[in-house]
C-alpha cells in the first residue's frame, strides 16, 4: 500500500491502484469511475459532494467512511474486506460509462459552435 499526498500523474497512478482513497468531489470521482477504481470516500464538505457519495455508494462503486477510525479499521482487515473491493469492482466494469466522455466533447463542441 502507497499514499500519496499532491502529484501530477493522476491517470498513471489511478491505472496502476487497485483501489483510491478520496473526498467525494467531482473531478476525483470522475477520473475514479472512468478508470474504473473502487472508492472508499472520507467525509465530505457537504454540497455536490454528499450527492456524490449517495449516487457511488447506491451505485456500488464506493463505500464511505466518516470517521479515521472507521477507514483505519477498514485497513487493518483489507485482506478480509478485500471481497469488498472486488465487488466494488464488478459493479464499476459492468457500468457503462465508455462513451461518456465522448459524449461530453461531441456535446460541448455543438455548444461552441453556437
Amino acid at each position: 500500500c502507497l499514499v500519496y499526498g499532491f502529484v501530477d500523474n493522476v491517470p498513471e497512478l489511478l491505472q496502476a491502484s487497485d483501489f483510491v482513497v478520496t473526498k467525494p468531489g467531482g473531478a476525483q470521482t470522475t477520473e475514479c469511475l472512468y478508470f474504473k477504481k473502487p472508492m472508499l470516500l472520507i467525509k465530505s464538505s457537504g454540497g455536490q459532494e454528499n450527492y456524490n457519495i449517495s449516487y457511488f455508494v447506491k451505485k456500488g462503486y464506493a463505500r464511505i467512511f466518516k470517521t479515521p477510525r472507521a477507514i483505519y479499521k477498514y485497513f487493518n482487515n483489507l485482506d478480509r474486506n478485500y471481497t469488498d473491493i472486488e465487488r466494488m469492482k464488478n459493479k464499476l466494469n459492468k457500468s457503462d460509462n465508455k462513451d461518456a466522455m465522448k459524449k461530453l466533447y461531441d456535446l460541448a463542441k455543438d455548444i461552441l459552435k453556437k
